[in-house]
């Protein structure tokens, strides 16, 4: 037989579908398996991302090996196909020996990311009209939803596996060399309410020498609810978001809590663009079903008057 009677797109979706299940199937039961635990009176337990991050490794790369085969479909056959899949697959095994990124899921995520975009970026050449901007944006919009979800899985990829975290004991007037940042503690402050009580620090934060923002964390304790909560500073950047939060309190020293997540807004920029390829998709069909709808019409009478014509002639 062919390869191509295995390569298409019948066996692309269903692959598609059991992996989609195999995923939900592990999800299932790391979000049910606490609860279970807790009801037969095995106490408290909590899974971390680790847990979910080892059993969803494999079957995620299978379904962005899927996405990039689903896409290239159309255009590639047999032998081109199967060496595209190769040259994928290679890249991965290179990552994972070299090691270039540290880390043990970035390694083998990004060849097979660059692969879908790979697989995208070719359809939406080729779904590009230079007679007609309509039938463009039907073309396109699909893969500008496909455009995002990569967009989302690589920001997630390396803002979860490249952030940089860190606790430090201050008073007030000390400073923290965190990343690229400074952050000088300027007061501390209680703030007796009604209802809660609130521990507040406020701070300075300096980037390369120079005063970018002035903020604050608080804890605060609810009286109703016996709880406290944690109110996080967040500075959003282009490349990156710096947070600092306030993890415990014993006068005249702060625990403070900072992280840098790099790339977080490649997750906010593909949920922008899969949300304008969803719309121009909507608008496309709505715009274009009445036209559709006189086309069929018109071929209808069409059939009509030569079934008359028919009948008369015999």
């Amino acid at each position: 037989m062919n390869i191509d009677d295995y390569l298409n797109d019948h066996n692309a979706i269903l692959a598609t579908i059991v992996v989609l299940s195999i995923i939900a199937i592990i999800l299932f039961i790391g979000l049910i398996t606490p609860l279970f635990i807790s009801a037969t009176g095995g106490g408290e337990v909590r899974l971390e991302a680790g847990y979910f991050n080892v059993r969803t490794i494999i079957p995620t790369l299978l379904l962005l090996i899927l996405l990039g085969l689903c896409l290239m479909l159309r255009y590639f056959k047999g032998e081109r196909l199967v060496a595209a899949i190769a040259i994928a697959i290679a890249a991965t095994v290179i990552c994972i020996i070299v090691n270039p990124f540290k880390d043990f899921y970035l390694n083998p995520s990004l060849p097979l990311l660059i692969f879908g975009l790979v697989g995208i970026v070719h359809k939406i050449y080729r779904a590009i009209n230079p007679k007609s901007i309509k039938t463009t944006l039907r073309g396109v919009s699909p893969h500008l939803i496909h455009l995002g979800l990569i967009l989302i899985l690589l920001g997630a990829a390396i803002s979860t596996t490249s952030n940089v975290e860190g606790t430090r004991e201050l008073q007030e007037g000390d400073s923290w060399n965190f990343h690229d940042y400074i952050v000088v503690v300027t007061e501390l402050d209680e703030i007796q309410k009604r209802t809660s009580f609130e521990r507040i620090i406020y701070f300075d934060v300096y980037k390369d020498g120079k005063l970018i923002d002035q903020g604050q964390a608080k804890m605060v304790y609810d009286v109703n609810w016996g709880q406290w909560q944690s109110i996080v500073y967040t500075k959003r950047g282009i490349a990156e978001d710096l947070y600092i939060a306030l993890k415990g309190v014993s006068p005249p020293t702060v625990s403070l809590y900072a992280r840098v997540v790099p790339m977080i807004n490649f997750i906010w920029g593909g949920l922008i663009v899969m949300a304008s390829g969803i719309a121009v998709v909507t608008y496309t069909d709505y715009a274009m079903e009445p036209k559709i709808k006189d086309v069929k019409g018109k071929y209808e009478e069409k059939l009509r008057e030569e079934l008359r014509r028919l009948r008369e002639e015999a």
